[in-house]
Protein backbone atom coordinates (compact mmCIF):
# COMPACT_ATOMS: atom_id res chain seq x y z
CA UNK A 1 0.00 0.00 0.00
CA UNK A 2 1.43 3.38 -1.00
CA UNK A 3 1.51 5.80 1.96
CA UNK A 4 -0.16 9.17 1.81
CA UNK A 5 2.05 12.22 1.51
CA UNK A 6 -0.03 14.43 3.79
CA UNK A 7 1.68 17.24 5.68
CA UNK A 8 2.55 16.43 9.27
CA UNK A 9 3.61 18.46 12.29
CA UNK A 10 7.38 18.34 12.76
CA UNK A 11 9.37 18.90 15.93
CA UNK A 12 13.13 18.82 16.35
CA UNK A 13 15.36 18.38 19.37
CA UNK A 14 15.27 17.37 23.02
CA UNK A 15 18.18 18.41 25.28
CA UNK A 16 19.45 15.50 27.32
CA UNK A 17 22.31 14.91 29.77
CA UNK A 18 23.32 11.33 29.10
CA UNK A 19 25.88 11.32 31.90
CA UNK A 20 23.17 11.59 34.55
CA UNK A 21 22.10 8.06 33.63
CA UNK A 22 25.51 6.80 34.70
CA UNK A 23 26.43 5.94 31.15
CA UNK A 24 29.50 8.08 30.71
CA UNK A 25 32.21 6.74 28.47
CA UNK A 26 34.00 5.00 31.31
CA UNK A 27 30.90 3.88 33.23
CA UNK A 28 29.01 2.64 30.20
CA UNK A 29 31.79 0.69 28.52
CA UNK A 30 31.22 -2.54 30.46
CA UNK A 31 27.50 -2.48 29.72
CA UNK A 32 28.11 -1.89 26.03
CA UNK A 33 30.56 -4.80 25.98
CA UNK A 34 27.95 -6.91 27.78
CA UNK A 35 25.33 -6.15 25.13
CA UNK A 36 27.76 -6.92 22.30
CA UNK A 37 28.75 -10.21 23.96
CA UNK A 38 25.08 -11.09 24.58
CA UNK A 39 24.25 -10.56 20.91
CA UNK A 40 27.18 -12.67 19.74
CA UNK A 41 26.42 -15.41 22.28
CA UNK A 42 22.73 -15.56 21.41
CA UNK A 43 23.55 -15.70 17.70
CA UNK A 44 25.95 -18.59 18.34
CA UNK A 45 23.42 -20.49 20.47
CA UNK A 46 20.63 -19.97 17.96
CA UNK A 47 22.88 -21.09 15.11
CA UNK A 48 23.75 -24.33 16.92
CA UNK A 49 20.06 -24.91 17.65
CA UNK A 50 19.05 -24.24 14.05
CA UNK A 51 16.93 -21.34 15.30
CA UNK A 52 18.01 -18.74 12.73
CA UNK A 53 16.98 -18.03 9.19
CA UNK A 54 18.09 -15.77 6.41
CA UNK A 55 15.81 -12.88 5.44
CA UNK A 56 16.13 -11.18 2.07
CA UNK A 57 12.62 -9.83 1.43
CA UNK A 58 11.78 -6.37 2.77
CA UNK A 59 9.48 -6.85 5.79
CA UNK A 60 7.71 -3.54 5.12
CA UNK A 61 6.85 -3.52 1.41
CA UNK A 62 7.58 -7.15 0.46
CA UNK A 63 10.15 -6.20 -2.16
CA UNK A 64 12.52 -9.07 -3.09
CA UNK A 65 15.19 -6.70 -4.36
CA UNK A 66 17.31 -5.86 -1.32
CA UNK A 67 21.02 -5.18 -1.08
CA UNK A 68 23.63 -6.16 1.50
CA UNK A 69 24.90 -3.17 3.49
CA UNK A 70 27.23 -4.04 6.37
CA UNK A 71 27.56 -6.33 9.40
CA UNK A 72 27.50 -5.59 13.14
CA UNK A 73 28.25 -8.24 15.82
CA UNK A 74 27.83 -11.00 13.24
CA UNK A 75 24.44 -9.71 12.08
CA UNK A 76 24.30 -8.64 8.40
CA UNK A 77 21.98 -5.82 7.35
CA UNK A 78 20.12 -5.43 4.06
CA UNK A 79 18.30 -2.46 2.54
CA UNK A 80 15.23 -2.41 0.32
CA UNK A 81 16.11 -0.80 -3.00
CA UNK A 82 12.70 0.80 -3.59
CA UNK A 83 12.92 4.58 -3.53
CA UNK A 84 9.58 4.81 -1.71
CA UNK A 85 10.67 2.41 1.05
CA UNK A 86 14.42 1.97 1.65
CA UNK A 87 13.86 0.01 4.87
CA UNK A 88 16.91 -1.60 6.51
CA UNK A 89 16.66 -4.87 8.44
CA UNK A 90 18.74 -7.62 10.03
CA UNK A 91 19.21 -10.38 7.44
CA UNK A 92 20.03 -13.17 9.90
CA UNK A 93 17.00 -13.44 12.14
CA UNK A 94 17.05 -15.28 15.46
CA UNK A 95 13.89 -17.22 16.29
CA UNK A 96 11.46 -15.16 18.34
CA UNK A 97 11.47 -17.56 21.30
CA UNK A 98 15.22 -17.05 21.78
CA UNK A 99 14.83 -13.30 21.59
CA UNK A 100 11.83 -13.26 23.95
CA UNK A 101 13.90 -15.16 26.50
CA UNK A 102 16.57 -12.48 26.33
CA UNK A 103 14.08 -9.71 27.13
CA UNK A 104 12.61 -11.81 29.94
CA UNK A 105 15.85 -13.00 31.51
CA UNK A 106 18.74 -10.57 30.91
CA UNK A 107 18.94 -8.95 34.34
CA UNK A 108 21.81 -6.67 33.37
CA UNK A 109 19.77 -5.19 30.50
CA UNK A 110 16.86 -4.44 32.84
CA UNK A 111 18.92 -3.29 35.81
CA UNK A 112 21.03 -0.81 33.86
CA UNK A 113 18.14 0.56 31.80
CA UNK A 114 14.95 0.58 33.83
CA UNK A 115 15.28 -0.83 37.35
CA UNK A 116 17.67 1.56 39.08
CA UNK A 117 15.76 3.59 41.71
CA UNK A 118 18.60 6.13 41.91
CA UNK A 119 17.93 7.13 38.29
CA UNK A 120 14.15 6.83 38.25
CA UNK A 121 13.40 10.49 39.03
CA UNK A 122 15.76 11.65 36.27
CA UNK A 123 14.24 9.23 33.77
CA UNK A 124 10.70 10.32 34.63
CA UNK A 125 11.47 14.01 34.09
CA UNK A 126 13.85 13.74 31.14
CA UNK A 127 12.72 10.65 29.24
CA UNK A 128 9.09 9.79 29.98
CA UNK A 129 7.47 13.15 30.77
CA UNK A 130 8.53 14.95 27.56
CA UNK A 131 7.10 12.08 25.51
CA UNK A 132 3.80 12.08 27.41
CA UNK A 133 3.50 15.87 27.16
CA UNK A 134 4.14 15.68 23.44
CA UNK A 135 1.51 13.00 22.82
CA UNK A 136 -1.08 14.84 24.93
CA UNK A 137 -0.94 17.75 22.46
CA UNK A 138 -2.66 15.51 19.93
CA UNK A 139 -4.92 13.41 22.18
CA UNK A 140 -8.65 13.60 21.38
CA UNK A 141 -10.87 15.59 23.71
CA UNK A 142 -11.92 13.51 26.71
CA UNK A 143 -9.24 10.86 26.17
CA UNK A 144 -8.59 8.90 29.35
CA UNK A 145 -7.17 5.43 28.53
CA UNK A 146 -3.63 4.56 27.47
CA UNK A 147 -2.02 1.19 26.68
CA UNK A 148 1.78 1.17 26.67
CA UNK A 149 3.09 -1.94 24.88
CA UNK A 150 6.59 -2.95 25.96
CA UNK A 151 6.40 -0.51 28.84
CA UNK A 152 9.64 -1.45 30.62
CA UNK A 153 9.30 -0.45 34.25
CA UNK A 154 6.22 1.67 33.55
CA UNK A 155 7.71 5.15 33.41
CA UNK A 156 5.10 6.38 30.92
CA UNK A 157 2.36 5.02 33.19
CA UNK A 158 3.95 6.71 36.21
CA UNK A 159 3.84 10.09 34.47
CA UNK A 160 0.22 9.53 33.45
CA UNK A 161 -0.56 8.75 37.08
CA UNK A 162 0.92 12.13 38.09
CA UNK A 163 -0.93 13.94 35.30
CA UNK A 164 -4.20 12.46 36.55
CA UNK A 165 -7.36 11.50 34.73
CA UNK A 166 -5.77 8.61 32.85
CA UNK A 167 -6.31 4.88 33.16
CA UNK A 168 -2.96 3.41 32.11
CA UNK A 169 -2.10 -0.22 31.44
CA UNK A 170 1.33 -1.54 30.49
CA UNK A 171 2.48 -4.78 28.86
CA UNK A 172 6.02 -6.02 29.52
CA UNK A 173 7.84 -9.34 29.04
CA UNK A 174 10.58 -8.71 31.60
CA UNK A 175 9.45 -9.86 35.04
CA UNK A 176 12.15 -7.73 36.66
CA UNK A 177 10.96 -4.59 34.90
CA UNK A 178 7.30 -5.32 35.60
CA UNK A 179 7.91 -6.03 39.29
CA UNK A 180 9.98 -2.87 39.69
CA UNK A 181 7.27 -0.76 38.06
CA UNK A 182 4.46 -2.22 40.16
CA UNK A 183 6.45 -1.84 43.38
CA UNK A 184 8.20 1.48 42.71
CA UNK A 185 5.53 3.39 40.78
CA UNK A 186 2.37 1.53 41.74
CA UNK A 187 1.25 1.13 38.12
CA UNK A 188 -0.66 -1.60 36.31
CA UNK A 189 1.78 -3.77 34.35
CA UNK A 190 0.79 -7.14 32.86
CA UNK A 191 3.51 -9.63 31.92
CA UNK A 192 1.95 -10.36 28.56
CA UNK A 193 2.42 -10.01 24.86
CA UNK A 194 -0.17 -7.88 23.07
CA UNK A 195 -1.73 -11.03 21.58
CA UNK A 196 -2.12 -12.55 25.05
CA UNK A 197 -3.67 -9.35 26.38
CA UNK A 198 -6.15 -9.24 23.51
CA UNK A 199 -7.08 -12.89 24.07
CA UNK A 200 -7.90 -12.15 27.72
CA UNK A 201 -9.54 -8.75 27.01
CA UNK A 202 -10.90 -8.97 23.45
CA UNK A 203 -13.15 -5.91 23.81
CA UNK A 204 -10.55 -3.59 25.35
CA UNK A 205 -10.04 -0.33 23.44
CA UNK A 206 -7.84 2.66 24.27
CA UNK A 207 -7.61 6.32 23.34
CA UNK A 208 -3.82 6.04 23.06
CA UNK A 209 -1.69 2.98 22.31
CA UNK A 210 2.07 3.51 22.45
CA UNK A 211 5.04 1.42 21.36
CA UNK A 212 8.17 3.22 22.50
CA UNK A 213 11.20 1.38 21.12
CA UNK A 214 9.15 -1.76 20.40
CA UNK A 215 8.35 -1.80 16.68
CA UNK A 216 12.07 -2.07 15.87
CA UNK A 217 12.42 -5.21 17.97
CA UNK A 218 9.96 -7.65 16.39
CA UNK A 219 10.23 -9.79 13.29
CA UNK A 220 7.05 -8.44 11.68
CA UNK A 221 6.65 -4.72 12.49
CA UNK A 222 3.71 -4.29 10.13
CA UNK A 223 1.75 -7.03 11.92
CA UNK A 224 2.51 -5.47 15.31
CA UNK A 225 1.44 -1.98 14.25
CA UNK A 226 -1.69 -3.37 12.60
CA UNK A 227 -2.59 -5.36 15.72
CA UNK A 228 -1.93 -2.32 17.92
CA UNK A 229 -4.14 -0.14 15.73
CA UNK A 230 -6.99 -2.59 16.25
CA UNK A 231 -7.15 -1.73 19.96
CA UNK A 232 -7.16 2.03 19.33
CA UNK A 233 -10.57 3.67 19.50
CA UNK A 234 -11.71 5.53 16.36
CA UNK A 235 -10.17 8.99 16.51
CA UNK A 236 -7.52 7.78 18.96
CA UNK A 237 -3.74 7.79 18.64
CA UNK A 238 -1.12 5.18 17.82
CA UNK A 239 2.34 6.30 18.96
CA UNK A 240 5.67 4.72 18.01
CA UNK A 241 9.26 5.60 18.76
CA UNK A 242 11.53 4.19 16.09
CA UNK A 243 15.13 4.07 14.97
CA UNK A 244 16.14 6.38 12.15
CA UNK A 245 18.48 4.83 9.61
CA UNK A 246 19.14 8.26 8.06
CA UNK A 247 21.00 9.29 11.22
CA UNK A 248 24.47 10.23 12.37
CA UNK A 249 24.39 7.16 14.64
CA UNK A 250 24.17 4.99 11.54
CA UNK A 251 27.25 6.65 10.09
CA UNK A 252 29.14 6.23 13.36
CA UNK A 253 28.34 2.53 13.64
CA UNK A 254 29.07 1.88 9.97
CA UNK A 255 32.45 3.57 10.44
CA UNK A 256 33.32 1.28 13.39
CA UNK A 257 31.13 -1.84 13.04
CA UNK A 258 33.30 -3.97 15.34
CA UNK A 259 33.00 -1.61 18.31
CA UNK A 260 30.34 -1.95 21.02
CA UNK A 261 27.53 0.56 20.50
CA UNK A 262 25.25 2.31 22.96
CA UNK A 263 22.52 2.92 20.44
CA UNK A 264 20.39 1.23 17.83
CA UNK A 265 22.50 -1.48 16.23
CA UNK A 266 22.17 -4.84 17.98
CA UNK A 267 20.67 -7.72 16.01
CA UNK A 268 19.00 -9.13 19.13
CA UNK A 269 17.34 -6.02 20.54
CA UNK A 270 16.86 -4.00 17.33
CA UNK A 271 15.91 -5.85 14.14
CA UNK A 272 14.77 -2.88 12.03
CA UNK A 273 16.12 0.48 10.97
CA UNK A 274 13.29 2.74 9.79
CA UNK A 275 13.19 5.92 7.77
CA UNK A 276 10.28 8.27 7.04
CA UNK A 277 9.26 6.35 3.96
CA UNK A 278 9.18 2.93 5.59
CA UNK A 279 7.36 4.08 8.73
CA UNK A 280 4.73 5.82 6.58
CA UNK A 281 4.26 2.55 4.69
CA UNK A 282 3.86 0.70 7.98
CA UNK A 283 1.16 3.12 9.17
CA UNK A 284 -0.62 2.94 5.81
CA UNK A 285 -0.75 -0.86 6.06
CA UNK A 286 -2.29 -0.52 9.54
CA UNK A 287 -4.91 1.98 8.41
CA UNK A 288 -3.70 4.91 10.55
CA UNK A 289 -2.60 8.35 9.38
CA UNK A 290 0.63 9.94 10.66
CA UNK A 291 0.03 13.44 11.98
CA UNK A 292 3.29 14.32 13.78
CA UNK A 293 6.95 13.33 14.01
CA UNK A 294 9.56 14.42 16.56
CA UNK A 295 13.26 14.01 15.79
CA UNK A 296 15.70 13.73 18.73
CA UNK A 297 18.57 11.51 19.76
CA UNK A 298 21.97 10.86 21.31
CA UNK A 299 24.03 10.83 18.14
CA UNK A 300 26.81 12.97 19.54
CA UNK A 301 27.34 10.59 22.43
CA UNK A 302 27.52 7.65 20.02
CA UNK A 303 30.18 9.41 17.95
CA UNK A 304 32.28 10.13 21.06
CA UNK A 305 31.66 6.56 22.22
CA UNK A 306 33.06 5.17 18.97
CA UNK A 307 36.15 7.34 19.25
CA UNK A 308 36.66 6.16 22.84
CA UNK A 309 36.75 2.54 21.72
CA UNK A 310 39.05 3.44 18.82
CA UNK A 311 41.47 5.19 21.20
CA UNK A 312 41.40 4.27 24.88
CA UNK A 313 42.93 7.63 25.84
CA UNK A 314 40.23 9.66 24.09
CA UNK A 315 37.72 9.65 26.98
CA UNK A 316 40.11 11.78 29.07
CA UNK A 317 41.20 14.06 26.24
CA UNK A 318 40.49 17.80 25.97
CA UNK A 319 38.63 17.12 22.72
CA UNK A 320 36.25 14.66 24.41
CA UNK A 321 35.63 17.20 27.17
CA UNK A 322 34.91 19.97 24.66
CA UNK A 323 32.58 17.80 22.57
CA UNK A 324 30.74 16.66 25.70
CA UNK A 325 30.19 20.28 26.76
CA UNK A 326 28.89 21.10 23.27
CA UNK A 327 26.86 17.90 22.90
CA UNK A 328 23.39 19.46 23.10
CA UNK A 329 24.31 22.28 20.70
CA UNK A 330 25.72 19.83 18.16
CA UNK A 331 22.77 17.48 18.64
CA UNK A 332 20.35 20.35 18.00
CA UNK A 333 21.94 20.86 14.56
CA UNK A 334 21.67 17.13 13.85
CA UNK A 335 18.03 17.12 14.95
CA UNK A 336 17.23 20.12 12.75
CA UNK A 337 18.52 18.16 9.75
CA UNK A 338 16.36 15.17 10.77
CA UNK A 339 19.46 13.00 11.15
CA UNK A 340 18.67 12.07 14.77
CA UNK A 341 18.85 8.51 16.06
CA UNK A 342 15.18 8.55 17.14
CA UNK A 343 11.83 9.43 15.57
CA UNK A 344 8.68 9.66 17.70
CA UNK A 345 5.61 9.30 15.48
CA UNK A 346 1.99 10.08 16.30
CA UNK A 347 -0.69 8.60 14.02
CA UNK A 348 -4.47 8.93 14.24
CA UNK A 349 -7.02 6.22 13.60
CA UNK A 350 -9.85 7.43 11.38
CA UNK A 351 -13.10 7.81 13.24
Amino acid sequence: MTPKTNAITRRHGKPFNYFQLGKGFRQGADFMRHMKASAERLLSEATRAGAIRAVTRCPICGNDDTDEQFEVFGFPYRQCDRDDCGHVFVATLIDGTFRDEFFRDDDEYSRRNYCDPTKSAFRLENVARPKVDHVLRFAPHGASSWLDVGCGSGEILAVLKEVGGWDGVGLELSGQDATFGRDHYGVDIREQLLADFRAHSPDARFDVVSLFGVVDCLEDPVALVRESAQVVRPGGLLVTEDTNYDSVVTRAVRSYPRHPTRSNFNGVTTVHQFNERSIRRTFAAAGVEPIAVWYFGTDVFEVINQWCFADETFADSPLAEALSDLANDIQAAIDARQQSSNMLWVARKPG
